[in-house]
């Protein structure tokens, strides 16, 4: 895990330049928010589960303002709800059964 974090970290740094260059690219920036949530998923695995937690937040916060604002980005969506799934998962490893449950739902919405 301590690779997949070092890997994952540098994925979102990249990633932060592309979403950068250009902030209105729904899949630039959607995917800076997935970025974001699997790097927290890593985070649990290492037992850091406060950064865990700030970037699964994080990365849910970017993809839910980009879902709201273009609902018919099917994919965006998909990807919406794979994240909730996600922090559904840290919140669970994380001991926070009520949050994750209510992620799983969000999920499943």
């Amino acid at each position: 895990f301590v690779e997949a974090f070092k890997s994952s970290t540098r994925a979102v740094e990249i990633q932060e330049e592309i979403a950068s260059a250009d902030p209105k690219n729904v899949q630039f920036v959607s995917e800076l928010g997935l970025y974001y949530v699997n790097l927290g998923g890593i985070q649990v695995k290492l037992k850091n589960f406060s950064a865990a937690r700030e970037n699964v937040l994080k990365g849910l916060k970017t993809l839910q303002e980009f879902a709201d604002a273009s609902p018919q980005w099917i994919d965006l969506r998909r990807d919406l709800a794979l994240a909730y799934r996600l922090a559904g998962q840290v919140f669970n490893d994380e001991g926070n059964f009520t949050e994750a449950a209510d992620y799983y739902r969000r999920s499943a919405e």
